[in-house]
């Protein structure tokens, strides 16, 4: 959750609102959605130029068990 504190902005989205996330002060958790208001891993973001490309991996490993 936002605190108020100075968050430092990535070059990473996230997949859900597409808004830009930031770097997170909360253990465990490397980014941070404002929009969403979510602690993200990095596989929940994405860079501009790998949106189109990216795979998630839980996703992938989804639809490998079915």
């Amino acid at each position: 959750m936002y605190t108020g504190k100075f968050r430092i902005p990535t070059k990473r989205f996230c997949f859900r609102c597409d808004s830009r996330v930031y770097h997170s002060d909360v253990k465990g958790y490397p980014y941070v959605c404002h929009e969403c208001d979510e602690n993200m891993y990095k596989f929940e973001t994405y860079k501009k130029k790998n949106k189109d490309t990216y795979v998630n991996p839980i996703a992938e490993a989804i639809q490998n068990k079915r």
